[in-house]
């Protein structure tokens, strides 16, 4: 089942098969988000059929975003991905939930145009019936239910909006129990594309 190292960055599941929002008698020792790497990420999530395809999806999305120059942040990443589902629910996860805090590039501030047409040219906008940019539904391609917060906002804004990812992530669906959920930075790691390469290798290893 899933391989919650003692090394790992991250924590084991609770006795409701989720990730606990803290660690300790506490909150106030450590404390979700938990910074992880994608290494992690894989060793411990990497264990089914639907597991490995998921977490394809995640690693294509990230270099796709490297791809057009969006690689300074952070993503939380939460969702039944992040819990025991198949204990919870009797059931594999469909997606993984992230959400982008991204500083966008200089030559992107200053240059809208520039930013929607990669943007555009890489799948991850669409255009609207009224022509107006949108975040493409990349559920089917990537498996992941994708959102994004710019840094560069007004600090009011940015305190808004992380205010209400953290309640959204913090609970889970159905019960509404506290949970903690994990992050990684948007920068690929170095490895990040042998990762990837291995959970192909596996894949087709199943037959799919």
């Amino acid at each position: 089942m899933f391989n919650f190292k003692e090394q790992s960055t991250i924590p084991s599941f609770n006795e409701s098969g989720l990730i606990p929002p803290f660690l300790g008698e506490d909150a106030t020792t450590i404390q979700s988000p938990y910074k992880t790497t994608i290494q992690d990420l894989v060793t411990c999530f990497a264990i089914s059929a639907e597991r490995i395809s998921i977490l394809i999806g995640f690693l294509e999305l990230r270099k796709v975003l490297n791809k057009c120059g969006i690689n300074n942040g952070f993503m939380w990443v939460d969702g039944s991905f992040c819990e025991n589902i198949e204990l919870i629910q009797n059931r594999p996860p469909n997606d993984i939930d992230i959400i982008a805090f991204l500083h966008l590039p200089d030559e992107y501030v200053n240059n809208s145009n520039e930013l929607l047409t990669n943007l555009l040219d890489n799948g991850l906008v669409v255009l609207d019936v009224d022509g107006n940019p949108t975040l493409a539904d990349l559920k089917e391609k990537y498996h992941c239910d994708f959102y994004t917060q710019e840094l560069n906002s007004p600090p009011e804004m940015l305190i808004d909006r992380a205010s209400y990812w953290v309640q959204l992530f913090s609970h889970q669906r159905k019960t509404h129990q506290r949970k903690g959920m994990l992050q990684v930075p948007i920068l690929r790691e170095e490895n990040e594309e042998t990762l990837l390469k291995i959970l192909k290798t596996r894949k087709e290893s199943n037959g799919e």
